[in-house]
């Protein structure tokens, strides 16, 4: 097995008009647009709050999200 490398994310260090960056936030859109990635969160939060009920404040942690389009979009789908 190999050894697990540890190193700073790249795009952490960019600025957001960077090309590189503004590049990567694009491939991002698009394997989740191919993915159905907003379709399939938001079906999994419409199963996931009935079941919740409540019981303390729920919180979403968004890792790797790139600029948040995918959780906005769920948002806006999720709207009434």
């Amino acid at each position: 097995m190999l050894a697990r490398t540890v190193a700073p994310e790249a795009l952490d260090h960019l600025p957001a008009q960077d090309p590189a960056a503004q590049r990567s936030r694009r491939d991002l859109m698009r394997v989740h647009r191919a993915m159905g990635s907003c379709a399939l969160l938001s079906r999994a939060w419409q199963s996931l709050v009935p079941a919740w009920q409540g019981q303390r404040p729920l919180r979403v942690l968004e890792l790797g999200a790139g600029d948040g389009t995918l959780l906005l979009g769920v948002a806006r789908a999720l709207a009434p």
